[in-house]
């Protein structure tokens, strides 16, 4: 008995230790003392749950955008908390790290970076999370933990598949009244992924005697591969409006749609053949568009003669009249017209007569047109790039500032200024800046400031990346000179101009002294 009260007395005075220990906490936590607990065994946790590729380039190499989400798994609470991401081969353009003021127990970040990449590509991402201190909360409010910064690095392999671009194309583009035409109608994956269970479906509008052509299925189309169908119209009348429609779904199994309307002209039953090798021509440029002429007859066509009429959405620029002494059958010439297409217009329709002499001296003549749809994309060009300051000395900075601006009469997407720099040169923070969009006719500014390290020639290579609508990428680069001169060479010059001056004015004195001592003499005489 008196073992087992000994053993409960002990147990007694053991909690009320306990008791005292939690009350004299308490009382000097009310009295406002601040008071640091000691270091807390366990290490704060992360997990990644997931990484969402949110947006992809559509051609090969372009901006995508990551989402990873991420939970904190600790008990305590942190401060100053940055998410910095790198990217294995690839260059990250929006801000990194990601800080987050304060981050409670359980909470869950969406973390959003602009990431430059190629694919279809498997990338390895090191997500790097640091902390500045730890905090408990109490009742009374939160207390630092000692020791309490840290870091913690996480590892991820995601797969970035890309998207599915489908284009469609005709062959050939002018169809004979009345006669049966063999048309090459094909569909093309021009994105940067595969599409699947391709539907294709086809509506004209105009009367046909038609075949098998209206629908068309393909199990899988791999990306830069053409699928072709083969197919007999026999046109009443013209021009022929192909409506297509394509139903398709990409690696994620989302469904895609897209539309295109395919314009083709009927002549009557003639042996010379007009067309282009385009159905679609560039706004707001000049360019060459290569007008061929076919002899698809039997006999041989002597002195051909087309003259361009008139143009429609577009300005000519040099020839308007060509002259062929003979076109062999089969034989085919390219002839080039130079055309300015205003931002403004939606298609160009080409209105032409061309007459030519039969074998038995029988001239035959007749006027047609060609149409082009009109596709407008962005062009920006560098309308400024300014130093300052305007003399570049060795081992000064230097701020280099470049106004570009967008010219079309559309939007640029993904717009991103970056500059490659010599040796002798190095950029102080940042190389490159991502502006996102840049609406038409903005002038934007891009400012980077760069470290000059030796004296003498060094440049600067300006790159602008771009893209349109449908994700083609364009790129305008212009190379700067820059001479750097010698910190100390105008200090030299100036203590040379110092001494050049005092010589100068020593001599002008000993001038004066002399011709005062002749005048003198022979004053005397």
């Amino acid at each position: 008995m008196r073992i087992i009260s000994t053993a409960v007395m002990v147990k007694v005075v053991s909690i009320l230790i306990i008791v005292i220990i939690l009350l004299s906490t308490y009382q000097v936590k009310s009295q406002g003392y601040n008071i640091t607990l000691p270091t807390r065994p366990t290490k704060p946790e992360f997990a990644l749950l997931n990484v969402n590729v949110l947006q992809v380039p559509s051609s090969t190499e372009g901006i995508a955008t990551l989402q990873l989400n991420v939970m904190y798994l600790g008990l305590d609470y942190l401060k100053n908390v940055k998410f910095k991401l790198r990217v294995e081969n690839s260059l990250i353009v929006s801000d990194n790290p990601i800080i987050i003021g304060f981050l409670e127990p359980g909470q869950v970040i969406a973390l959003k970076y602009l990431v430059k990449v190629k694919v279809p590509r498997t990338y390895r991402l090191k997500l790097v999370i640091s902390w500045e201190s730890r905090y408990v909360k109490s009742a009374v409010g939160y207390s630092k933990v000692s020791e309490s910064s840290g870091s913690i690095t996480i590892w991820r392999d995601i797969r970035i598949r890309g998207t599915p671009l489908l284009s469609v194309d005709v062959r050939p583009r002018m169809l004979l009244e009345k006669s049966i035409n063999t048309i090459d109608f094909e569909v093309c994956n021009v994105g940067s992924d595969v599409a699947y269970n391709v539907y294709v479906q086809i509506h004209t509008s105009a009367p046909f005697i038609e075949g098998n052509y209206s629908k068309m299925y393909i199990p899988r189309l791999d990306q830069d591969v053409c699928k072709t169908l083969k197919f007999e119209v026999i046109p009443y009348a013209g021009p022929v409006t192909l409506r297509v429609s394509l139903n398709y779904l990409d690696s994620q199994g989302n469904v895609r749609y897209e539309n295109y309307d395919l314009l083709l002209t009927t002549i009557s039953t003639r042996p010379l053949e007009v067309s282009t090798s385009r159905l679609f021509i560039n706004g707001s440029e000049e360019q060459t568009l290569h007008i061929e002429i076919s002899n698809t007859g039997i006999v041989p066509l002597h002195n051909i003669t087309l003259s361009i009429v008139s143009i429609d959405g577009a300005l000519y620029v040099g020839n308007s009249t060509f002259e062929i002494r003979k076109l062999e059958q089969k034989e085919r010439i390219k002839l080039p017209l130079k055309l300015v297409v205003p931002s403004r217009s939606r298609k160009v329709i080409i209105n032409y007569l061309i007459t030519y002499q039969l074998p038995n001296t029988n001239v035959i003549s007749y006027r047609d047109a060609i149409t082009l749809q009109v596709i407008n994309q962005p062009k920006i060009i560098i309308t400024d790039v300014t130093i300052t300051p305007k003399t570049v000395k060795s081992g000064e900075a230097i701020v280099l500032s470049i106004t570009f601006t967008n010219l079309a009469s559309v939007t640029a997407y993904n717009v991103n200024v970056s500059i490659h720099c010599s040796d002798k040169l190095r950029p102080v923070s940042k190389s490159s800046i991502f502006f996102g969009k840049i609406n038409p006719q903005t002038p934007t500014v891009a400012a980077f400031t760069i470290n000059t390290t030796k004296p003498g020639k060094a440049f600067v290579r300006i790159e602008i990346t771009y893209e349109d609508d449908y994700g083609h990428q364009y790129t305008h680069s212009e190379t700067l000179n820059i001479d750097i001169m010698n910190s100390t060479l105008s200090i030299e010059k100036v203590e040379e101009k110092k001494i050049s001056t005092v010589i100068m004015a020593v001599g002008v004195i000993a001038c004066i002294v002399v011709i005062s001592v002749v005048i003198y003499l022979l004053r005397r005489k």
